[in-house]
């Protein structure tokens, strides 16, 4: 079971939290489809657990359906915290059975006062060149 181009995970630009999305095919009823979310990348592989969110689907009148997990912020696991990371299953019963799961994708919020400081996100890749003419 392949998982790709499935799931994203974005800052929505009209609220400023942060949302996880997927979309899947309408009535299939042998495939699990689970949102999971993980505080600290030193805890995985166990540390994954479902979340509580509650998600807001949307037919998209293709055969499709839109899956929208909003401000996973504040799910009770992130409480308190700044950084987070989710990544979603899928399962799958019936053959060919089997689980696969997405690229884990992850946020921090910061708070920037004014002052000098030095930023960057470590969640992209390095540059591959860095040259000053």
């Amino acid at each position: 079971m392949q998982v790709r181009n499935l799931f994203t995970v974005r800052r929505n630009v009209g609220t400023g939290l942060v949302d996880a999305s997927f979309k899947r095919p309408v009535g299939t009823t042998d495939v699990t489809y689970t949102l999971q979310l993980l505080t600290q990348l030193s805890l995985s592989p166990g540390g994954w657990v479902a979340t509580s969110r509650v998600p807001n689907i949307v037919n998209n009148g293709d055969g499709s359906e839109t899956v929208t997990y909003t401000n996973l912020e504040s799910d009770p696991v992130f409480s308190g915290l700044t950084t987070g990371f989710a990544r979603l299953r899928v399962s799958r019963a019936t053959a060919p059975a089997g689980t696969s799961t997405t690229e884990t994708y992850g946020w921090t919020r910061l708070s920037c006062g004014v002052n000098c400081e030095t930023f960057s996100m470590p969640y992209l890749k390095p540059e591959l060149l860095t040259a000053c003419i």
